[in-house]
């Protein structure tokens, strides 16, 4: 065990009282303050004693001083904090031990005790406590407080900090890491650290069309956004959720400045292209959705380009049910660099070079150039959230992230990982992260392109060409009969916009709302609440077209006009297409389809017929959208003909004339016979 050094300076006492006065001011303004920590007191008055990290120094020069600042809460009286420092870890996976208090064996120094009895409150609430660790400067050692005698060699310490009460019984406990760096002299080739931050929010409409972004969401994308503009220089990878971004412009206020923020933090960071809102690429493909997906994607580049900045379209952030079309459809699209989650590629058998950084591959795909790919850390991207305690979660990231870039300092070598925009990270996680990625000389933020273009790639084979991985997929989701019902409502919804004309405002809201229907956050039933909002809508719009009921025209000639009225109650004039269906005694001059353009009111159509022969013709008249595929309304007439064609009426002739002879025949017949006998 490394022992304290004995005897030092009261210049350095002092410099050392100083820089733990300076450590605990500044960590002061994070904290909560006013009604936004009486809230918390009251949400926490019925807890338990806790300990809450609020500061601490991210990584340690060889010759300099780890200070950590701790709030301990609701302690009891006669209780102390004892510290200690644990030995150097030598993997990842001893690493992960550690987080849960698993392993801490090997004791480097026990850091003197802290009775907190002597500690005051702040503004009456938790007791602030700085624990300082000096390595190779003078100082002295007191309570929370030492000065090595020996420096650490460079890498990660796990430190436990434990409060216990008079009785010796432990209240709570907080594992963090002491980060120790390499000399100045020592060569070191940064870990390229490639963050993507995810920027989103359900569906801003709701099925019925109301708004739905509550001020609760609009908190959490301001804290995320708070977090990008603080540190505008840390080199980021975006992926933004067009549809959250048009609902920020959309709704104005707060919500607009937020957007404008964002904005103005943009300069140096890639922005990924993405759908309008998140779908499940790879069962759309199989379900034959291909030309859904492109408006998808027309739609969510178009708001991006407006709203925010020019997307990068050749990158493509996958879930882990990318499938092999899926992908082959991406690099049809323009993809050509693809982030995969950890475990959607199969292994390379005996390929890795000992260390846990990521190095690009290509997948496995009957394409004519290549689709390189990159893996998230699993690992990571698991412990990417902000927690009960963010500042905690991002010094234990940039641990984890430490353990990394140490496994090869003289190698190019990289690693991607996100935070989830469902976690919803704090303004301290994110801004913590990022002092700590800029802090640390191991570690080069970066965006994802600049890891594909700096990390050589994986080799595999004796000729060492590039590793081709094929995909894994996991499950996707079973969409139903979702694509049979979307595709029927996009060819009404076209016929209805044929019949009003593409002004008619109802038409945007109903086109997007279709494109919120795919979304993945959506279960079925919200999806089809979704679609059956725009079915009711065009039906509703279209019942207000309408003609008479059956009636019966009677013609008295063969050919005539039928009157028909149709009557329009919309605000706008519709176009459509009348539909003239009969049987064969029924014939129609002007074609049985006939453009009608009905403006507001009341319209009477003169039909032009002609009869074949007298008698009753049923038809039917159908009020069509101009390209037929919606039916406005129908109604059914019986044509009733009185009038007699050319050969009926010579017939007739015929008929009488022959009974004009013959009763002439037999008037002098019968004349005859009453002379004779008489």
């Amino acid at each position: 065990m490394i022992e304290p050094r004995r005897a030092p300076g009261r210049v350095h006492v002092a410099a050392l009282v100083a820089l733990v006065a300076l450590a605990a001011a500044a960590a002061g303004p994070s904290r909560p303050s006013g009604a936004a920590a009486a809230a918390a007191t009251a949400a926490t008055a019925r807890a338990g004693p806790a300990l809450d990290v609020v500061q601490q120094t991210p990584a340690v020069a060889y010759d300099g001083t780890f200070l950590l600042t701790l709030d301990v809460d609701r302690a009891p009286s006669g209780s102390h904090l004892d510290i200690t420092l644990y030995s150097r870890l030598t993997d990842r996976a001893e690493y992960m031990r550690t987080l849960f208090g698993v392993g801490l064996e090997r004791e480097v120094v026990r850091v003197p005790s802290v009775e907190l009895d002597t500690v005051s409150s702040i503004a009456g609430r938790a007791r602030r406590v700085p624990v300082v660790i000096g390595l190779r400067r003078g100082g002295s050692s007191g309570p929370g407080r030492i000065l090595l005698s020996a420096g650490l060699s460079r890498g990660v310490y796990p430190l436990l900090v434990r409060l216990v009460d008079a009785d010796g019984e432990q209240l709570a406990e907080v594992v963090t890491y002491l980060v120790r760096l390499p000399r100045p002299t020592d060569p070191v080739e940064p870990l390229a650290t490639a963050v993507i931050v995810g920027l989103s929010a359900p569906p801003s409409v709701g099925p019925d069309g109301a708004e739905q972004l509550s001020e609760a969401r609009l908190d959490a994308l301001g804290a995320q956004i708070d977090a990008l503009t603080r540190r505008p220089d840390v080199p980021l990878t975006l992926v933004p959720t067009p549809e959250t971004v048009e609902a920020l412009a959309r709704r104005g206020g707060r919500a607009a400045l937020l957007l404008t923020r964002l904005r103005r933090a943009l300069r140096g960071r890639l922005v990924v292209d993405r759908p309008y809102v998140d779908v499940p690429l790879s069962a759309w493909v199989s379900a034959g959705m291909g030309e859904e997906l492109n408006r998808q994607r027309q739609r969510g580049n178009a708001v991006l380009t407006q709203r925010l900045t020019a997307p990068d379209g050749q990158l493509w952030v996958a879930d882990a049910a990318l499938s092999t079309p899926a992908a082959t459809r991406l690099w049809e699209l323009g993809v050509r660099q693809v982030v995969v989650p950890e475990g959607s590629v199969a292994r390379l058998p005996g390929a890795g070079d000992g260390t846990t950084s990521a190095r690009p591959f290509e997948l496995a795909l009957p394409l004519e150039s290549p689709l390189q790919a990159i893996q998230l850390d699993g690992g990571l991207q698991a412990r990417a959230t902000a927690g009960a305690d963010p500042e905690l979660g991002a010094y234990r990231l940039l641990a984890e992230l430490a353990m990394i870039a140490g496994e090869d300092l003289t190698s190019p070598r990289g690693v991607v990982f996100g935070l989830s925009p469902s976690e919803r990270p704090s303004t301290a996680f994110l801004t913590t992260l990022l002092d700590g990625l800029v802090a640390n000389p191991m570690l080069r933020p970066a965006t994802v392109d600049r890891v594909f273009a700096a990390v050589p790639p994986a080799r595999a084979g004796s000729d060492g060409a590039v590793a081709e991985r094929p995909l894994t997929p996991a499950a996707g989701p079973d969409l139903g009969t979702y694509p049979t019902d979307l595709a029927g409502l996009r060819a009404t919804l076209a016929s209805f916009e044929a019949l009003v004309g593409p002004a008619d405002p109802l038409l945007a809201g109903w086109q997007q709302r279709l494109l919120l229907s795919g979304s993945s956050s959506l279960s079925a039933p919200q999806q089809a609440a979704y679609l059956d909002s725009v079915r009711q809508g065009i039906e509703q719009r279209v019942a207000s077209l309408d003609a008479p009921t059956r009636q019966t025209v009677t013609l008295t000639a063969r050919e005539g006009r039928i009157p028909l009225t149709l009557r329009n109650r919309l605000a706008r004039p519709v176009d459509v297409m009348v539909q003239l269906e009969s049987s064969s005694r029924l014939e129609f001059p002007d074609g049985d389809r006939v453009p009608v353009r009905l403006r507001p009111g009341t319209r009477q159509l003169r039909l032009r017929v002609r009869t074949r022969s007298p008698g009753d013709s049923p038809l039917t008249v159908r009020v069509l959208s101009p390209d037929g595929g919606l039916e406005v309304t129908s109604t059914r007439l019986v044509v009733r003909s009185t009038a007699v064609s050319g050969l009926g009426v010579g017939l007739s002739i015929g008929a009488a004339g022959f009974l004009v002879v013959w009763w002439a025949r037999h008037w002098r017949r019968a004349r005859r016979q009453r002379r004779a006998a008489t």
